[in-house]
């Protein structure tokens, strides 16, 4: 049994002199992205099948690569801590998402019900950090009062696979969008 997701790159084209240096210092050193199809497990003789299914959605329906103007902040208090993201408002990417999750509608062994209810009710966000403590969400918030607008690149879709604890990326396959 393994884990599933598919989600976009992000390549960030602007953004507050800060922001990396915040990333860092409470240790969010995952690649900045959009999720498309929430994390599933699946059975290791499905993966071969839904390599196929992804390559053949790809190669049929084209969508173009986006900038992404990412100009809202939420904060949002979870079981195991603070979570900060930037949503945008991205019709492209909101049609991409509902394409690949109909294409992908057979995968419904979700991780957990909340990140299907993420799917259900998908608005375009990249997560800037998560699991923080009271303390640290307190310090961080403030550098959200002022400038935290950011312009961000996708360019690419990927299906991450990941051990069934989801710690580990075992695969990462990659299809570009077009420019």
């Amino acid at each position: 049994m393994k884990v599933f997701a598919v989600t976009t790159n992000l390549i960030l084209v602007q953004k507050p002199d800060w922001f990396d240096r915040a990333r860092e210092k409470y240790n969010q050193s995952f690649d900045l992205h959009i999720t498309l199809k929430q994390p599933c497990f699946i059975e290791d003789e499905e993966i071969s099948k839904l390599k196929e299914k992804l390559l053949h959605f790809f190669q049929l329906y084209k969508f173009n690569s986006t900038t992404l103007s990412f100009d809202k902040v939420v904060f949002d208090k979870e079981e195991s801590g603070w979570t900060i993201m930037l949503s945008c408002e991205s019709d492209e990417i909101r049609t991409l998402q509902k394409q690949i999750c109909q294409e992908l509608s057979s995968y419904t062994n979700y991780v957990n019900t909340e990140t299907e209810e993420y799917e259900k009710n998908f608005v375009p966000h990249m997560t800037f950090a998560t699991d923080l403590s009271d303390s640290q969400y307190e310090e961080i918030k403030s550098v959200f009062s002022d400038q935290y607008q950011c312009k961000g690149e996708a360019n690419k879709s990927l299906l991450l696979i990941a051990s069934e604890d989801s710690k580990k990326i075992l695969e990462q396959v990659e299809y570009v969008l077009l420019s």
